[in-house]
């Protein structure tokens, strides 16, 4: 005979609404943590992965994980600058590239919960022409030669002292607040911008720099693995995934290192894998948070098996007089095992709508990497809520596995008793 109609099945659901909502609540909620958890996932690396150009290049110290522990002789800048495969200025002829500090500043959350390190990056005119869809939303950029700042507005939001027209208490002195950004969902909406020269002299950092952005020669864009194939590329050694983009001169600028024996203690980059790398800031909370989604999952698993338990126990008379219809065990096994992923069904879609409720919500955390602050926002997108609703169906089946399993292993004899 072929299999029981899953009508069957539905039926038994609403009849029992009490149970179906409540184990379809307990499949809900960790379902909800578990999208919450890939939602800060997703917010994280579209604040970094997102961030840059594939023909933008970062030249740091060898083995450096940041800016926030790189130095870069004074006397190297130039060299890079001078190299041939850094775009210039049509005009002027100049390099487009930016010799930069960046220093950390610990910064009341205006929340009252505590404090935290925030970025403070010391930068040039070109340097912010480096950064794509930077925009100005209030005031002005930091004069040359001035204590001012420009504050991102996640951080304006989020510490006290950055607003518009605040002092900024920064080395000796306080520097005041002159403009507000916007850097959208990347990396840079977690800093303070400053006039690098005028920061340097500040912090008595006039030997070093932290790090080189140049901008390569415009050029048609290929995948590293093609160059990987065709020049026997070591990509780890450049910081670089199979999957990154990059130019005939941005890959020229980033193998400058290996070649020149002056930069030998330097490596670098593009600005893109650069941040790439930073997405294990994720790891520590996305960690817990898996952790504690995985406890609620357990719960819930149990909360499906004793629903089913229980129908299988109240449901002898219906399990006899399917096998007396001639229903196979197997029908049976597959019948109550898809009755307990149905069940599984309600509760991931609720959990995963529900899910929703953080989209945009913006936050911060500590990136791990460099020890500052990173505002991010959640992103719920249609990768979270897939891979959500699948982990709820997950729980149901194991959840339902064992009870299909009992009630298609009844004998059949025991089963007619309860007729």
């Amino acid at each position: 005979m072929s299999g029981i109609p899953l009508a069957y099945n539905v039926r038994n659901l609403a009849v029992r609404r009490v149970s179906t909502a409540m184990t379809a609540l307990g499949v809900a909620l960790p379902t909800t943590v578990f999208c919450s958890v890939l939602a800060l996932r997703s917010g994280l690396k579209a604040a970094f992965v997102r961030t840059g150009s594939p023909e933008t290049i970062v030249f740091l110290r060898k083995s450096s994980m940041t800016e926030t522990n790189s130095t870069i002789s004074r006397a190297d800048a130039p060299i890079i600058e001078a190299l041939g495969d850094v775009a210039r200025e049509p005009e002027s002829g100049r390099p487009i590239a930016s010799s930069e500090l960046v220093v950390l500043l610990n910064c009341r959350r205006r929340s009252g919960s505590g404090s935290s390190n925030v970025a403070i990056r010391g930068t040039t005119p070109l340097g912010r022409g480096l950064r794509e869809g930077v925009r100005l939303l209030d005031g002005r950029w930091p004069g040359v030669g001035l204590a001012e700042v420009a504050v991102a507005r996640g951080i304006a939001e989020r510490f006290e002292g950055c607003s518009m027209g605040s002092r900024l208490p920064l080395g000796k002195r306080d520097w005041r607040v002159v403009g507000t950004f916007d850097a959208g969902a990347t990396a840079y909406g977690s800093e303070v911008w400053a006039d690098a020269d005028t920061l340097a002299a500040e912090f008595h950092r006039d030997a070093w720099w932290s790090a080189v952005w140049v901008r390569a020669k415009p050029g048609e864009l290929r995948r590293v693995s093609e160059w990987a194939a065709a020049k026997t590329l070591d990509l780890p050694e450049l910081g670089m995934t199979p999957e990154s983009f990059v130019s005939e001169a941005g890959l020229a600028l980033l193998l400058a290192p290996s070649r020149d024996a002056r930069l030998k203690t330097l490596e670098a980059m593009t600005e893109r894998d650069y941040f790439g790398r930073q997405t294990e800031t994720a790891s520590p909370i996305s960690g817990i948070g898996a952790f504690i989604a995985l406890f609620m999952a357990i719960g819930a698993a149990f909360a499906v098996m004793n629903t089913m338990y229980a129908a299988i126990a109240g449901r002898g008379r219906e399990i006899a007089v399917l096998r007396a219809m001639g229903f196979r065990r197997r029908a049976i096994l597959t019948s109550f095992l898809l009755e307990a992923i149905l069940l599984a069904a309600i509760g991931a879609l609720v959990g995963a709508l529900a899910s929703f409720a953080v989209n945009g919500v913006s936050t911060g955390t500590a990136n791990f990497a460099s020890f500052t602050e990173v505002t991010f926002a959640f992103r719920v997108n249609a990768s979270v809520i897939a891979r959500g609703f699948g982990f709820g169906l997950l729980l149901g089946a194991f959840g339902g596995l064992f009870p299909a399993i009992r009630a298609a292993r009844r004998p059949i004899v025991s089963a007619m008793r309860a007729v």
